[in-house]
């Protein structure tokens, strides 16, 4: 939370007017590794690599609390499964119990998957547009790009599902 913090408050330096955090990446640590790049002791490198940690280990109500404390400047809040892209690695129902405790806190954006169960995500919806919080309908493919007219009419079917529209995929 502390590095995000500082990153936040150093792109609102910068000059950023609005910023994502990716909430999902709270659910990672850092290890540091020796990576033995050689006979020199100067070909040592410090690496990190990026372990998942259990959803119990981070307390999200806690944690939202202290980024809209902490962080002036408008954020979409993201919280990205592993399907796409995503870091969480907790369960879908987890998942959605974080996005509506981030609508609930009243964040200024929150990022909603246009694949979440269609229920689930109309009730989601719903909840942003009581709390004044406005949605970014996403879609990412990790794995491929469509065709031209293929994105171009996933924007047209999903027009009403945010006050944005974000696709993103493998290029």
């Amino acid at each position: 939370m502390k590095e995000c913090i500082k990153s936040a408050g150093l792109a609102t330096l910068a000059g950023a007017d609005i910023l994502e955090l990716r909430f999902d990446c709270l659910y990672l640590s850092r290890v540091q590794q020796i990576n033995e790049g050689g006979d020199s002791e100067n070909s040592r490198k410090q690496v990190f690599e990026l372990v998942p940690k259990n959803v119990s280990d981070v307390n999200v109500s806690e944690a939202i609390k202290r980024f809209k404390e902490s962080i002036e400047k408008p954020v979409i809040f993201t919280c990205r499964n592993t399907e796409e892209g995503g870091h969480f690695q907790g369960t879908e129902e987890e998942r959605i119990n974080i996005l509506s405790m981030a609508i609930e806190s009243e964040v200024s954006w929150i990022d909603l998957e246009i694949n979440i169960n269609q229920k689930t995500r109309k009730k989601l919806f719903s909840d942003a547009k009581k709390s004044n919080t406005k949605v970014v309908a996403s879609y990412h493919d990790v794995n491929k790009t469509p065709i031209a007219d293929e994105i171009i009419s996933m924007i047209e079917e999903n027009k009403d599902a945010g006050d944005l529209v974000k696709l993103c995929f493998k290029t």
